[in-house]
């Protein structure tokens, strides 16, 4: 999926382009990231991010510089910091982003082209087709469940 990813103070934000079947905004907390990871091989240049229930691959150029500020923004979070980054993100859950969605145009076109390639299934494929069929990517769950695991950080006695 095409888009732009953005390092905040608190948190990573991508941004799908406006050309992709999937579309959208979702967030990353930095309290949440467990592992931060050059994952590039030959000339893809790409980031691994892991949470405690998500994993994410980004193509993006400047890696080492890219894991050096965001190992730096997250040293800034301590307990504290996360409880009230927690709080701010409930308070403002419309901010986060709604999530990755399929366009169901642009969707019904995947499948007739997938149905064109699978003849002898007869069908497309069903992952992602069954997500796909009711209009959600399973990346539309990735901000409910990152604020998710943020709150259950911040209830954690330090």
């Amino acid at each position: 999926i095409g888009g732009q990813l953005h390092l905040t103070n608190y948190r990573l934000v991508f941004k799908s382009s406006a050309v992709n079947r999937v579309k959208g905004v979702f967030s990353i907390f930095l309290p949440t990231l467990r592992e931060v990871r050059n994952t590039s091989s030959g000339v893809k240049r790409q980031i691994g991010l892991a949470t405690g229930t998500q994993r994410f691959t980004f193509i993006v150029w400047g890696i080492p510089a890219l894991i050096a500020a965001i190992e730096q923004a997250k040293a800034s979070f301590d307990h504290a910091a996360t409880v009230r980054l927690a709080e701010l993100a409930s308070e403002h859950r419309g901010l986060l982003g709604e999530g990755l969605q399929t366009a169901a145009g642009i969707e019904a076109l995947n499948r007739a082209l997938s149905q064109a390639n699978h003849p002898i299934a007869g069908s497309a494929p069903t992952e992602p087709g069954d997500l796909a069929r009711d209009g959600v990517s399973l990346a539309g769950l990735s901000s409910s469940l990152n604020l998710a695991e943020l709150q259950q950080l911040a209830a954690d006695v330090p």
